[in-house]
């Protein structure tokens, strides 16, 4: 009846009161069932209540099923039955069901005795709790509920939601004592398949809970006693191979996979909290689960660990932390997602991560990774998705921005090394947004390197000057792009030793190019350009090559018909006169 999936026809239903006639419904199937709840061992309780756990089953899915109405119709039902009735009829689901699958952690596989007794009511308790965490799903998604499931009863939901998420005894199993039946070998499978269900059908509900959830909301899940450490150890279940049919294990793997993905969208959830993310970096077992998600078969996993280990990484004080983790194992994982993975999105989550990391303390990420520059230099260039190019392209920014800071050894060899991968960035992207960064990144570094009496040769960069007057010419590129490329210039033409190198036909055109552009807010480029042929002209044996150049003494003169009275302008005319024979 209710199953159509049509959400006109399920607010009609929700209107005409279905969801609070199977409230009532499920309120006296759950009073029937107390006894099988609390007499696990009674086997004769077989026929006179198995079919109660069948109606409870079938409520929850009627349930489940029209709450894929409108979100209003949702809202309404919620306010109307779901907080005070609906909601504890739930709990008390999800409370017999981990009652029920406890039982079997007993001595009884040890001794062979036979858990047959139990066999009767498990697929619907499992079948029921399954339902009712679809029902609460859909009302963890209403911002108006995520405050009331979270702190209900102290929380007594989390607690549930804790306790069934936890890997059974029997997930990971590798082999049953011979002692064990045959026919419980099968139900244990039974049992294991069963339980991987429910947990992702829990994980989604958290997943759902903690989405856009206030900081205080995400502080108290994340407070709530063992709720983080069976996240991680749900995150983190390794896949047995306990005796199994090969479609019971292909859903037993499916649905682990997916508890996964959500299990690390619900760390990336609760990480934006900046409460959390303090508190999470400290959390070795969390850090390493994270750091194994990276690497996991499920791409929306690995972008869901990376964007969580992202957050945590803005704070500056998580940074080092995170780089020193596990000798490194960390930032290992991250470049083998940047650099190997198929999926653009957890190569952008991961090289997001890096980026944030990379300003904490470059000396040592770049000593313990020898090759974390080059692999991010690679990628800046090489990769496929262009906001992973462009988040490649800031880290190699943040950590030449931070290591010209540093006063370590060494640090001038790895600032070299950083700035020739961003002249290689400008010589090889021509990805618009990428050239904006690395030319303003350029042109920082010589300025600070000139103004702290470092002197910058040009022999050190040498395709510098033909990457320049690319990204000069290339009419795409901003106007700051150009402004930053004569700067660029400007601060290379103050050292004697790099005359001789620029008058060259590639910086004879980029300047010439430069000084002629005109329009508003562009007279600062064109000055910087100027200023540069004046001190390039000012060697003698230069000037008949740079008068020789077909556009350099014209950009000259135009410069000086516009330009307003001043000394650049006298010194413009004089430079003219130098190369007029």
């Amino acid at each position: 009846l209710f199953h159509h999936k049509d959400e006109r026809i399920h607010s009609h239903e929700i209107e005409l009161g279905a969801a609070n006639a199977l409230c009532l419904k499920l309120g006296y199937a759950l009073s029937q069932t107390n006894r099988c709840t609390f007499d696990l061992e009674d086997a004769s309780i077989e026929n006179d209540y198995s079919e109660q756990w069948r109606e409870v089953s079938m409520i929850c899915t009627a349930l489940a099923m029209i709450y894929g109405c409108s979100t209003e119709c949702r809202k309404r039902s919620f306010d109307e039955i779901g907080k005070g009735e609906l909601i504890p009829l739930l709990e008390q689901v999800m409370q017999s069901y981990i009652r029920i699958r406890s039982y079997p952690r007993s001595n009884r596989v040890e001794n062979g005795d036979s858990m047959a007794p139990l066999e009767w009511n498990y697929d619907e308790v499992a079948n029921a709790v399954v339902r009712c965490t679809q029902v609460v799903r859909s009302f963890a998604k209403l911002d108006i509920a995520k405050s009331f499931l979270i702190r209900y009863k102290q929380g007594s939901i989390l607690r549930r939601l804790s306790d069934l998420i936890l890997p059974d005894a029997n997930d990971s199993c590798t082999e049953l004592p011979d002692t064990v039946k045959k026919r419980d070998k099968i139900w244990l499978k039974l049992q294991r398949i069963v339980t991987a269900r429910v947990r992702m059908e829990v994980s989604c509900v958290l997943k759902d809970l903690t989405f856009r959830a206030s900081d205080d909301d995400k502080v108290a899940i994340a407070d709530h006693e063992g709720m983080v450490d069976a996240i991680v150890k749900a995150a983190t279940l390794e896949l047995g191979v306990c005796e199994h049919t090969d479609e019971g294990d292909h859903h037993f793997e499916s649905d682990t996979n997916k508890s996964r993905e959500y299990l690390a969208a619900v760390l990336w959830n609760l990480a934006i909290s900046e409460d959390l993310r303090v508190t999470f970096v400290h959390n070795l077992d969390l850090i390493d689960a994270l750091a194994k998600l990276t690497t996991d078969e499920n791409a929306k996993t690995r972008k869901n660990a990376a964007s969580a280990l992202g957050n945590i990484a803005t704070v500056d004080g998580n940074k080092e932390i995170l780089i020193k983790h596990g000798n490194g194992s960390l930032i290992c994982a991250l470049l083998k997602v940047v650099c190997g993975d198929i999926e653009g999105g957890a190569r952008r989550r991961a090289m997001r991560t890096l980026r944030c990391v990379a300003s904490g303390n470059v000396i040592d990420l770049v000593r313990n990774h020898g090759n974390f520059v080059d692999s991010i230099i690679r990628v800046s260039i090489e990769d496929s998705d262009r906001d992973t190019r462009i988040q490649a392209t800031e880290t190699l920014a943040t950590m030449i921005s931070e290591v010209s800071c540093s006063s370590n050894n060494g640090s001038d060899m790895i600032r070299v090394q950083l700035m020739r991968g961003i002249v290689q960035n400008i010589a090889e992207n021509r990805d618009k947004k990428c050239a904006e960064i690395t030319c303003k990144t350029l042109s920082q570094e010589f300025s600070k390197m000139e103004s702290g009496g470092h002197r910058v040769n040009i022999s050190d960069f040498p395709r510098l000057l033909q990457a320049l007057e690319e990204v000069t010419l290339d009419n795409s590129h901003s106007y700051d792009v150009k402004h930053c490329a004569a700067k660029i210039l400007h601060n290379l033409a103050t050292f004697d030793e790099n005359i001789e190198i620029m008058v060259c036909k590639s910086v004879m055109d980029t300047l010439a190019a430069i000084a002629s552009l005109s329009g508003p807010n562009t007279e600062k480029a064109p000055e910087y350009a100027i200023q540069t042929i004046i001190r390039l002209s000012q060697v003698e044996q230069n000037r008949r090559q740079m008068a020789e150049h077909e556009n350099l003494l014209t950009a000259l003169v135009n410069f000086t018909v516009a330009a307003p009275e001043g000394s650049l302008k006298d010194e413009a005319k004089r430079t003219i006169l130098l190369q007029v024979p």
